[in-house]
């Protein structure tokens, strides 16, 4: 099909549908260079074949063909068929559609992300530098009550001492020395923990 001067080419929707690719594919391969545009972003679809062709690496083997799997299925007449004939090739199940815009190598990055990230996380748990959330919280709650318990247990303590002296700077001494001596043994509480 030869673009004639002045007719300007196909669009390139047109020109995905004729090769049997999205229509984001021909923007890909335009945006990376592979194929040319005339001018007004049409494209002479010979001169964009033999582009995308030489441009265009081939997929690996492992990978189907992806102008076989945008074919539709032909009917075709085989041993089997209630028409008879001569036996032609089996049409395949389609298999599931192929996500449009994720590539497999972004895919891959991804998952490879993940595992890395679980990987660091398994190494830091063995290590010690992590714990679980629930452990923290369990912890967490018992220090608070043993903290409350021994605060409330401070006026029981000090009270009898506090009812035979006069002087209110003995007094202060002696709610100090408490509170000072509560605090201790907190820390101590917390830090024997570890």
């Amino acid at each position: 099909m030869n673009v004639v001067p002045g007719y300007g080419g196909v669009s390139q929707r047109e020109y995905a549908r004729k090769r049997g690719v999205s229509h984001r594919a021909v923007q890909k391969a335009i945006a990376s260079g592979r194929i040319a545009t005339l001018p007004g972003g049409k494209l002479d679809p010979e001169a964009a074949d033999r582009d995308w062709d030489r441009n265009t690496a081939a997929p690996k083997p492992s990978a189907k063909p992806k102008a076989a799997a945008s074919q539709p299925p032909t009917s075709q007449v085989g041993p089997d068929s209630p028409r008879g004939g001569a036996p032609g090739p089996v049409p395949q199940a389609p298999g599931p559609p192929e996500p449009q815009g994720v590539s497999y190598a972004a895919s891959r990055a991804v998952r490879e992300t993940y595992l890395a990230r679980m990987a660091r996380l398994d190494f830091e748990e063995r290590q010690g530098r992590l714990v679980e959330l629930e452990e923290v919280k369990r912890v967490c709650f018992e220090a608070a009550r043993r903290s409350r318990d021994m605060l409330r247990a401070i006026p029981d303590r000090v009270a009898p001492l506090l009812a035979g002296t006069q002087d209110i700077h003995e007094c202060q001494q002696i709610l100090r020395e408490e509170i000072q001596r509560t605090c201790e043994g907190l820390f101590d509480l917390f830090t024997s923990r570890r």
